[in-house]
């Protein structure tokens, strides 16, 4: 079972970076895809080669506004929600 807590998800408005930081060593995280909340697919990115503890996904040109982030792990899939601004 995947631990929800164990992923971190936050926008750096900054750098226009979505940030993703996975605390365990259990559930590998493979795929990141991005929706709007009308359940509409904006992105996808695949991460499975990245550094798990550190996973930054350039978002540009992303409107201001609420957005689901679908993290699909080695033993299933995690939603989070954030704020881009």
């Amino acid at each position: 079972e995947i631990n929800e807590n164990a992923v971190v998800v936050n926008y750096a408005h900054v750098n226009q970076v979505l940030n993703i930081r996975n605390e365990t060593t259990d559930d590998q995280i493979e795929t990141v895809a991005l929706y709007n909340l009308l359940g509409q697919f904006i992105a996808e990115w695949e991460v499975n080669k990245n550094d798990q503890t550190n996973i930054q996904i350039p978002v540009k040109n992303i409107k201001t506004g609420v957005y689901i982030v679908k993290i699909g792990t080695s033993t299933g899939t995690i939603s989070k929600k954030i704020s881009i601004k």
